[in-house]
Formats: structure tokens, C-alpha cells, sequence
């Protein structure tokens, strides 16, 4: 079992499928016994002198096979020639199986050239006393043992690119050199030309052996690859290379970031070193399907931990697939679906292999240390649970040990690898991108929306009605954030019980999922958290308009600072909310309900919205309320870093945040809805949705607002449909009104025309802005539009007679 551990971590991209081209493969099955290989297979195989069904050429025989039920036969003067294609750039594999009888040898060659006999790019031989050597650059650079009378496995790596080989013999790695050598001088032609399958054996030996299970293909190149010998020593990693590297707080060249040192190297002379506060991110793409390798070397200096994790999001801080730490002492442990699964041994001070094998599309995960395989589980487990999003994200690379232990460590040649191909993802498409709609005073009408999936999966989409105002949306504020690892590790809950009931009755909407004060909640070391309740659609959709004006929380032990907060929606793929649009401090008041009077506040657009606040505290105290208890699945929302989790999560902290949103004002009248909130778009498929407006109970004027469409489209997550609605004077109106618009569509300018006195005109765009307003009191007017952009405006006429509202177009 070692042997094959050994070769599947020392070449794991050997098992590449779909991300590899398969250029020929053979078990020798679908032949007659007695059949000549060249004969039968000539657009791969040959001899020596060009000469099929000859002396030279391999028979098909079934008196030895690894898999049912032919092989070759190579014995005599056998002497065939497999045709690779003279191949001058890639990477490329060659598996086969060779059987040689007790008391026999073998022999085979790669040829640099189809044409045999110019360059012996090696040459493998195989004795019959059960030992063999390699000549790669001179004679017998390498030798090796092999098992008589058994199947051999031999793996060949010829990275043409990079001028490079690899020989395997039953999982154990032979030599390495450059491919461009020949068999016996160190110069030659970097090309793969053939295998030479020739009935050779060392001197004075007899050949027979047979050759079964043939493989040639091209090999997937590493989506990234990195030795960090293209930096200068102390440059920080995410500064020079942002593209794939970045840290837990998105600052790169902070204290986060990784220097480029000189003090080890796996290869060349440099490394990342990972020390102090260093966390480190690779963004690997939120990838949702396919399989992958992540390979990289770790150098733990004597007497130091070391740690890394794989994330389920490249966004971090939401969900840790699976953590490794590497102990001072030289041991190490895997959590994966819990804690400490699978314990392991390590040698400091010397360069350490760690493969990760990760495949989405069979939610499967195998991790190899060293060659060893530590453990195999479901991928879309998280480090501390059975349960989790089957999602690639990012790899941590962090300064952390075991508790106690100070980190030191480097890294080194990192290799990211797509071994099989998954499902594309769906592609969204979403026709028109605004929609304009005029319509008379109490009437209705609709428009028809399409939403299109081009991509390989299925699409998934929800859409919400909203209803911004710009106007009283509060200035988007950088989220206040802790530093805390893993959040929730690092929860207590008060071993008190401090009842705090609720706020007093209020007449006022008030939002909420939680009961009673019951206790509260802290973290173990102190330090920044948020805590948010999530109010979806279904809990605003019968107050659109009104005002989130107050916020209502319940603090147990007074923290050391706290500000109230007011995320935006988010997006449905990434757990969290959006941008923050509100953030205001306050004076707290220590074991009580505190009620935060917002300065600005935030109008209900009909969106989700997040409320909260964020809470800074010293060690040993709990200043987070909560309820008894179950929680609601948008009650429990917490943050001490980047990424956002449920309190319950911990199953022991099965509690809702004593957070209550209050809300004053009146709801506004809605007049945008849609025929479907929700749907699958099949790959190919079209849906059309019925976009419908009700001026029944709307007076003229321009409204505007919002299709707000969810879906799964990882790089199209969220797409907004701007809609404006013009409501015009009705018929009788108009004629009593009687305004013209010439020229429409207008260039420099479009004059107005009435019979009766034109009050003023007023200009808006599709967003509800106001452009300009103009007094006129005459009966012509003229509006220059030379200054202003392209596009569609909703002008408003107020006359002595009525008003007009119409859409006009500048050019």
C-alpha cells in the first residue's frame, strides 16, 4: 500500500481525466491473439524499420494480461516503435505495465525523434536478477528493484516546456533530469518523438516480457504554479502578485501579508515565509464543480507550529473546509467534520509535501502528507461539522500552531491543478436591461421581461420589488471588524442567567425574531464582533416606504465601545449582507434595552435589510443579549472577521440577538410587481415574466424602482433591472392641458407648447433625479440640452390648466 501512496503523492496529476488529453490508449483487448500491433493499430504503432506484420512487430497474446485478457508479447527480435508525434511543446504522461518472467530481462527507450534512431532520449533496463538501471545524461545514473513474475507499473513525466523528466517504477520516483539529454551526453533535442518497445536486457541476458495497459496522454497545466523565485527578497506576496494572492482583511502589504525571504528554499533560493500576524489568502474562485489538486511544501523550523486551512468561500471567515496544524513536538491533527480527526508525524527542519486533493463534482476530499494519505472525507464538510457549502474558496495560509506553540514556518512551490472538468455554471441573461413604461392615471399595464440561461448548469433565480430612495439612504460607511479567527470557538455564553425581558408596548412597527432577554453572549478572549438580525421581503413588504428610525438591543455587561449598524442586501451566494449604509455610535447603558435614536434614517426600500451593532469587549464579559431561545434562521447572524456565520452554528448557543428593528412612517403605494418571484431557468431555456404597473391609486408624475434578481450565475449574482414608470393626465386631461414637445428626440434643444400657460417645467432621469427645474409663466418655453447626456428623461409640465408628464429622448 505504501508504494501506491508514494506514487500518488509524488505524481498525483497522473489521475488527471477530463483535464487531460487522452491521446492514446490501449489493453490490447479489442485484437485477436496472433494479431500484429503495428498492423492493426498503424496510426500509433510502427517497428523499427518501418516494416508491420514483420519480424519486428509486437504480437497480441493472451498468455499474460493485467486486465482481461490480451497484452503484447516481446521476445525474439521484436523491436516496435510506439509514434508520439514529435512533440516540441507540453507535458506529457506515458503509463504502461511491463510482466517479465523469472530468470528474463527487459528493456525500452524514448526516442527524441518519431523517425528511430537519431536521439535515445533514455533508456530503462530491466536484469534479470530483478534489478534494473536508467541511462539519462551517461550510463547507469540510476538503479532499482523490481518484482519478477509480477505486473510493473512505469510512469514516465516529459515536460517538454519546462525540459524536465520523471521516472516512476511502481510508485517510487527513479531519477529526474532534463529531457533534452540523450541517453549518454547531456546536449540533445528537446522533443518526444516514440517509445521503443525493443526485446533488449542487459548484457548476456535473455528478453521476454510482455507490455499491457498503454497510456500516453497530455497532461493539465497548473492553473498556478509559484517557486517565488520571480520576486526580490522581502517584497510582500499579495503586493506583487494580487491576481492570486491577497490577505484575510484584503490589505495586502500590511502585517498580514508574506515577505519573500532567502532563509529556505525547496527549490531555487526563495520562499514565503509566514510569521507574527501573517495570513495569507490564494484565491481559488469559488469553484462549485470539478476536480482539483492543491500541492505545496511547508519548512517548519525546529521548535515552531505551523497551520493552514482550506476555505469553502474565497471571500474568508464564512465556512473553514478543513483545517491541518503542525505542532511544535513534530506531530500534527486534521479537523475535518470535527475536531482532530486524524493525527500525524513530521520532521522539522526539513521540507514537508502536502497534497490536497479536492473533488467537488463527488464531494470528496483526500489529503496526503509526506506521500502518506492522512485522511479522506466529503468535501463540503466543514472543519467543525458534517454540513457545508461543496464550494473551493481559497487556501489560509496563517501564522497559527496549536494553543501554546509560536508559529514559524515557510512555504514553497505551490501547484494548483484542475485534474477533471465540472459543469459550466449557468449564465444569466436578462433582456431589456431598463424598462420604461408610460402609462394614463388609474389605468394598468405590463411589459415582458426575459430571463435567459446560455451556461451548463441549470439557473436559479428569485426576484425582489424594490423601491429605493437615494435621497435618505445613508452614506455607505467601511464596516467596523474584528480579528478573530474562528468565531465560533471563541463564543461563551454567560454562566448567569440575567433576565431583561423586553422593551416596552410601542404603537410603532416593530421587526423581530426574539423573545425575552434570557442571557448573553461574549468572546472567550474579547476583541470586535457584529451581531445582525436579517429582515427579509417577506417581513418588509408591508411597510415599503416607512422608516427604519429607531433600533432596539438589549446590552448585558457594558462593552468597552459599541455602534449601532445598517447593512444593505446582499448577495444570495455569498452568506452576509451588502454594503453598509449606516453606522452611528452610541451611549450604552449596561444590563438594559437600549434604544438608538438613528440621525439619518434609512428608508424600507422593500429589499433585504440588515440591522445591528457592533461591540468591542474585554475578556471574560457578555455584553451580547439573546433570547431563550430556538433561533430563527435570520436572528442569529455574527461576525468577528471578514465573513459571516449563525450564532447556533454552536449548537450550544441556540439563540436569537435581542436586536428590534422600529419602524415610523407611512408605506408608499406599490405599483411594481412581477408574474413570478422565483423560477429555474433550464440551459438553453427562456423565461418570460410579466412585469405589471398599477396607476390606479398613483397621482402624475415619475416613479422609479427596482427589479432586484438573485441567482446563481457566479460572476452575474446579482443583476438590477432599472424600471421607471411615467404616469400621464388622462385623456380628457391631456386635451384640456394641450402641450407639445418638439423635436423629439431633441439634440440641442426641444421647445414646449401649450395653449394654456406653462407654470414650470421640471426634468428628470430615469433614476428619479432631478435634472432641472424652470419657471417659465408663458405659453412657449424652449430647454437647452446640449450639456446634458444621451438617454431617455421624464419631463413634467405644470400648466394653469392641469399638468403633463411625458418622455422625451436626447440625442
Amino acid at each position: 500500500m505504501k508504494k501506491i501512496l508514494l506514487f500518488f503523492a509524488a505524481s498525483i496529476f497522473i489521475t488527471s481525466a477530463a483535464f487531460s488529453q487522452v491521446i492514446y490508449e490501449d489493453d490490447f483487448d479489442s485484437y485477436n491473439v496472433g494479431d500484429y500491433i503495428a498492423v492493426v493499430s498503424p496510426d500509433f504503432w510502427t517497428t523499427w524499420s518501418n516494416q508491420p506484420g514483420g519480424d519486428e512487430d509486437a504480437m497480441v497474446t493472451d498468455e499474460q494480461s493485467s486486465s482481461p485478457s490480451n497484452s503484447i508479447k516481446v521476445d525474439g527480435v521484436t523491436d516496435a516503435v510506439l509514434k508520439m508525434g514529435d512533440k516540441i511543446t507540453g507535458k506529457y504522461q506515458l503509463t504502461f505495465k511491463v510482466y517479465i518472467p523469472s530468470g528474463y530481462g527487459g528493456y525500452y527507450n524514448i526516442q527524441h525523434y518519431e523517425s528511430p534512431g537519431i536521439e535515445w532520449a533514455y533508456e530503462v533496463y530491466f536484469g534479470a536478477t530483478g534489478s534494473g538501471y536508467l541511462n539519462a545524461g551517461s550510463e547507469q545514473v540510476a538503479g532499482f528493484d523490481y518484482t519478477s513474475d509480477t505486473w510493473i507499473e512505469c510512469i514516465n513525466i516529459i515536460d517538454i516546456d519546462g525540459d524536465w523528466t520523471e521516472l516512476y517504477i511502481d510508485g517510487n520516483l527513479i531519477y529526474e533530469w532534463p529531457f533534452s539529454w540523450q541517453a549518454t551526453s547531456q546536449t540533445g533535442t528537446l522533443q518526444l518523438g516514440g517509445m521503443d518497445v525493443y526485446a533488449g536486457a542487459p548484457t548476456g541476458e535473455t528478453p521476454l516480457y510482455y507490455m499491457e495497459d498503454v497510456k500516453y496522454e497530455e497532461l493539465a497545466q497548473p492553473l498556478y504554479e509559484d517557486d517565488f523565485e520571480s520576486y526580490n527578497t522581502g517584497e510582500y506576496l499579495a503586493v506583487q502578485n494580487p491576481d492570486w494572492w491577497t490577505t484575510w482583511t484584503n490589505a495586502p502589504g500590511g502585517p498580514e501579508d508574506a515577505l519573500i525571504v532567502d532563509e529556505q528554499a525547496h527549490s531555487g533560493t526563495q520562499s514565503v515565509k509566514v510569521d507574527n500576524l501573517t495570513d495569507l489568502l490564494l484565491k481559488m474562485g469559488d469553484k462549485t464543480s470539478g476536480k482539483f489538486q492543491l500541492k505545496f511544501y511547508y519548512y517548519i523550523s525546529a521548535g515552531y507550529g505551523g497551520y493552514f486551512n482550506i476555505q469553502h468561500f474565497e471571500s474568508p471567515g464564512i465556512e473553514w473546509a478543513y483545517e491541518v496544524y503542525f505542532g511544535a513536538t513534530g506531530s500534527g491533527y486534521l479537523s475535518a467534520g470535527s475536531e482532530q480527526v486524524a493525527g500525524f508525524d513530521f520532521t522539522h527542519d526539513t521540507w514537508i509535501e502536502i497534497d490536497n486533493i479536492i473533488d467537488i463534482t463527488n464531494d470528496w476530499t483526500e489529503l496526503y502528507i509526506d506521500g502518506e494519505l492522512l485522511y479522506e472525507w466529503p468535501f463540503s464538510w466543514q472543519y467543525n461539522a458534517q454540513s457545508g457549502t461543496p464550494q473551493l474558496g481559497a487556501l489560509d495560509v496563517w501564522a497559527g500552531a496549536p494553543t501554546g506553540e509560536t508559529p514559524l514556518y515557510y512555504m514553497d512551490d505551490v501547484e494548483f491543478i484542475q485534474l477533471e472538468g465540472g459543469l459550466g455554471a449557468p449564465i444569466i441573461g436578462v433582456t431589456p436591461a431598463i424598462i420604461i413604461e408610460t402609462i394614463n392615471a388609474g389605468t394598468t399595464s405590463s411589459q415582458s421581461l426575459s430571463i435567459s440561461n446560455t451556461g451548463e448548469l441549470d439557473l436559479e433565480y428569485g426576484i425582489v420589488v424594490t423601491y429605493p430612495d437615494n435621497s435618505k439612504s445613508a452614506k455607505a460607511i467601511s464596516p467596523s471588524t474584528g480579528n478573530t479567527k474562528v468565531v465560533l470557538d471563541n463564543l461563551s455564553q454567560d454562566p448567569v442567567s440575567k433576565p431583561g425581558g423586553s422593551p416596552d408596548p410601542s404603537d410603532d412597527v416593530i421587526l423581530h425574531y426574539d423573545g425575552d432577554n434570557s442571557s448573553a453572549i461574549g468572546l472567550t478572549n474579547g476583541g470586535a464582533m457584529r451581531c445582525a438580525a436579517i429582515f427579509t421581503p417577506n417581513e418588509v413588504g408591508d411597510y415599503i416606504g416607512m422608516e427604519l428610525s429607531e433600533i432596539e438591543v438589549y446590552i448585558n455587561d457594558a462593552p468597552i465601545t459599541t455602534k449601532a449598524q445598517v447593512y444593505n442586501y446582499g448577495l444570495t451566494n455569498l452568506p452576509g449582507p451588502g454594503e453598509m449604509i449606516l453606522e452611528q455610535d452610541w451611549s450604552f447603558s449596561a444590563t438594559a434595552w437600549n434604544t438608538v435614536v438613528l440621525n439619518e434614517p434609512v428608508v424600507i426600500s422593500g429589499g433585504d435589510i440588515w440591522v445591528g451593532y457592533w461591540i468591542d469587549h474585554g475578556a471574560g464579559t457578555f455584553p451580547a443579549g439573546v433570547d431563550g431561545g430556538p433561533h430563527h434562521p435570520n436572528g442569529d447572524w455574527i461576525s468577528s472577521g471578514p465573513g459571516w456565520h449563525h450564532l447556533s452554528d454552536n449548537t450550544a448557543l441556540d439563540f436569537n440577538w435581542n436586536i428590534r428593528a422600529v419602524l415610523t412612517g407611512d408605506p408608499i403605494i406599490q405599483w411594481l410587481s412581477v408574474s413570478s418571484t422565483s423560477g429555474t431557468v433550464a440551459v438553453g431555456d427562456t423565461e418570460d415574466i410579466d412585469v405589471n404597473f398599477d396607476a390606479t391609486d398613483l397621482e402624475v408624475g415619475s416613479y422609479y424602482g427596482e427589479l432586484v434578481i438573485n441567482n446563481n450565475d457566479p460572476n452575474s449574482p446579482q443583476v438590477i433591472v432599472n424600471v421607471n414608470l411615467g404616469v400621464l393626465t388622462g385623456i380628457d386631461e391631456i386635451e384640456k392641458t394641450a402641450v407639445m414637445l418638439y423635436p423629439n428626440p431633441a439634440v440641442n434643444f426641444f421647445n414646449i407648447k401649450s395653449d394654456h400657460e406653462i407654470l414650470n417645467v421640471e426634468l428628470m432621469n430615469l433614476m428619479g433625479q432631478r435634472i432641472l427645474v424652470e419657471q417659465v409663466n408663458a405659453k412657449t418655453h424652449q430647454i437647452n440640452t446640449s450639456k446634458l447626456q444621451s438617454g431617455i428623461y421624464i419631463i413634467k409640465v405644470d400648466t394653469e390648466n392641469g399638468t403633463f408628464s411625458s418622455r422625451i429622448s436626447i440625442d
